[in-house]
């Protein structure tokens, strides 16, 4: 798949992703999945389970996150 193709659910991960500074490797090991997975999201292969959402979000808040563009 294109990246300019990518659904936006990935691209808001990589974005979030790396406003936090964080490489795919680190990112997953966060929220309990492995970097080919959110290799995945990223790249629109796959889409995140309602459990991996979650994940994320306890991280976003967990980083204070919750606007990172404030």
């Amino acid at each position: 798949m294109l990246r300019a193709e990518q659904p936006a659910i990935g691209k808001t991960i990589l974005e979030l992703r790396q406003q936090m500074g964080l490489t795919q490797g680190d990112f997953a090991a966060k929220i309990g999945v492995s970097w080919l997975t959110v290799n995945r999201w990223e790249n629109g292969r796959n889409k995140p389970s309602a459990i991996a959402l979650r994940q994320i979000e306890k991280l976003l808040k967990k980083k204070g996150n919750r606007n990172p563009q404030e």
